[in-house]
């Protein structure tokens, strides 16, 4: 064999590899994934005391609907998700 066909036999060998590398499929989960769930306010807020107002140079909570979080942070900047 030539050295050109060689190297092009060596190239198109690793890329064969190159693509067949995770092809198999993941091995079973033993245990199923427990479902999720969400967890009530009174088991994981601590006892908090009276609500503080928020501080003036803080970003300020504005009503718009189908956008929640939304708040004014400057004259020109909004910030909502």
């Amino acid at each position: 064999m030539k050295r050109p066909a060689l190297y092009l036999f060596c190239f198109l060998l690793l890329c064969q590899v190159t693509l067949c590398v995770g092809e198999a499929d993941p091995p079973p989960s033993s245990t199923p994934a427990a479902p999720v769930q969400a967890a009530s306010a009174e088991t994981t807020s601590p006892t908090l005391g009276p609500a503080q107002p928020r501080p003036a140079e803080w970003a300020q909570p504005l009503e718009l609907g189908g956008v929640p979080n939304f708040f004014k942070v400057t004259d020109n900047l909004y910030r909502g998700a």
